[in-house]
């Protein structure tokens, strides 16, 4: 059983470094860049309380230019009472899926005021991150191989991004 303690916006941030100029002259179409991370602790109480917050970070560029960038740190305090159940798939799937229309209206709210159209953030499947995340944890992660002496082809493997 998941309550609803506390839903609040730990910080919000819109920048728009081409203003005014981008207002001016033909409209652009720029390329949208939507990045979330969630996080989550324990608040200190008595009772099974928790912090999660998800930062939504938007980025609109335009010929490689910033057009706009938009942040929320969107956070709610959740009762979770996880007796026989999983307390991470409820930190990492219904609780974001409360958070999501809080961050979604503020990411819209501060591109709108900033003088672009609504940003829409399309619905997040949190359940499939999740177990996805759980059969990527299961998996070892392989040891790159380095060339030595004479054998392979002496370069390193290109580094991964994390997710």
């Amino acid at each position: 059983m998941i309550q609803i303690k506390k839903i609040y916006a730990k910080s919000l941030s819109f920048q728009s470094p081409a203003a005014p100029a981008v207002f001016e002259g033909k409209t652009v179409s720029p390329d949208i860049d939507i990045h979330i991370h969630l996080s989550n602790q324990k608040v200190a109480a008595p009772e099974q309380c928790f912090e999660v917050t998800m930062k939504v970070t938007a980025t609109a560029k335009n010929g490689g230019a910033t057009v706009f960038s938009a942040e929320v740190q969107q956070a709610g305090i959740f009762r979770i009472d996880a007796e026989g159940g999983d307390l991470a798939a409820a930190l990492e799937t219904a609780c974001p899926n409360v958070l999501l229309p809080f961050a979604r209206e503020a990411i819209t709210g501060m591109a709108g005021k900033g003088g672009f159209p609504p940003l829409l953030i399309n619905p997040i499947d949190f359940a499939a991150m999740h177990r996805s995340r759980r059969a990527r944890d299961k998996t070892p992660a392989a040891a790159p191989k380095r060339a030595r002496g004479k054998s392979g082809n002496g370069k390193t493997p290109p580094k991964s991004k994390a997710g």
